[in-house]
């Protein structure tokens, strides 16, 4: 849908041409296609505005660069005289950027426990024969390319979907998850991966946003008074610094990064053992991405939270999770923990399957 859309807005054949996120759901060929043609409309005279949070692809196709923060503008800037570094900077603050830079050090998760398992799980052309297992308080990443099977495990594992064959195991035990209220009730939580579309509720304020699980009797909480459901919506708002004139504001009207705490809140509202979280930082800027990772590891080290991360960003997934699995044409390809948790071994396992044959 993403790259018609472009296509669309192409072939007008504008004089100024506007792309907002164009990358964000294109693979890495589709994004070097369109990147190619952009190109070649610029030197036939088109004026191009690219807006994306993707630094490595904005100082690979721009001339200058514009920085905003908070909705201030901080500058302008040529491409050949600053670097993504001094960018990350200057949206992030220093601070900001050391979380962004900070880099787990344990070879593996000290928490032995296996809070979750997958057993030859398969599901049709999505997925086949998935074996992995989950530690408590552990961040476990997955990353493929576009259609090698992450979103569609997770959505199977949170029960919008039903395998066709292999078992889940929670704590050890064999369940079978009817349903999303049914896994909400087994201690499971999942952030979608298209927020708009799945996420949030653009007509609710972010109070209701936030407290609507609860209200539906969704949750393991069901039915609370509305005093709870407001002191809920109050707490987790403080707790993950969602920045808000009020929990009463509309949530259409927050930036990308806030509507995302928001469904964030939501999930931890319900007290979960397990976060499912797919593309959790996609068309969210350096900063709240890093404060997001920020409240995901005192989650981790200090409730012992079990996370899967689900991601397209290798960065991240190298710089935040524990272990990686990589899938490849819907299987597992690869395994990385610790120091072998590398850009180029994620790389050769999700293009080719195995580490050695590129």
């Amino acid at each position: 849908m993403q790259i018609v859309e472009i296509v669309k807005a192409i072939n007008l054949n504008a004089d100024l041409l506007i792309l907002d996120e164009p990358t964000s759901s294109l693979t890495i060929k589709e994004t070097e296609i369109l990147f190619t043609n952009l190109r070649k409309f610029r030197d036939r005279g088109v004026t191009i505005i690219f807006i994306s949070h993707r630094l490595e692809e904005v100082f690979e196709i721009i001339d200058r660069i514009s920085v905003l923060r908070d909705g201030r503008y901080l500058g302008t800037f040529e491409a050949s005289r600053i670097t993504p570094k001094e960018v990350v900077t200057l949206i992030a603050g220093k601070e900001l950027l050391k979380e962004l830079e900070h880099r787990q050090s344990s070879e593996e998760c000290a928490c032995p426990e296996v809070v979750l398992a997958a057993k030859n799980l398969s599901r049709g052309k999505y997925f086949r024969n998935i074996d992995f297992e989950l530690f408590q308080g552990e961040i476990l990443g997955f990353y493929g390319l576009q259609g090698s099977g992450r979103t569609e495990i997770m959505e199977t594992i949170f029960g919008m979907y039903k395998p066709e064959s292999g078992e889940i195991y929670i704590k050890g035990k064999p369940v079978t998850i009817e349903s999303p209220g049914d896994a909400i009730h087994k201690g499971l939580a999942l952030i979608p991966e298209d927020r708009r579309r799945a996420g949030i509720f653009q007509n609710m304020d972010v109070k209701d946003n936030i407290a609507i699980i609860h209200k539906r009797g969704i949750s393991k909480f069901s039915f609370m008074q509305k005093s709870k459901v407001f002191a809920i919506a109050a707490e987790y708002a403080r707790k993950l610094s969602i920045k808000i004139t009020g929990i009463s504001q509309m949530v259409r009207q927050l930036s990308g990064g806030n509507q995302q705490k928001v469904i964030i809140s939501r999930c931890l509202s319900t007290k979960p053992s397990i976060l499912l979280m797919d593309e959790p930082t996609r068309g969210i800027d350096v900063g709240t991405k890093a404060e997001i990772f920020k409240i995901l590891r005192k989650l981790k080290t200090e409730e012992n939270l079990s996370i899967i991360i689900v991601s397209s960003e290798l960065q991240e997934v190298v710089a935040e999770c524990d272990r990686v699995i990589v899938m490849f044409n819907g299987q597992i390809s690869g395994t990385l923990t610790g120091t072998d948790i590398t850009k180029e071994k994620v790389l050769q396992y999700a293009f080719s399957g195995s580490a050695n044959q590129i």
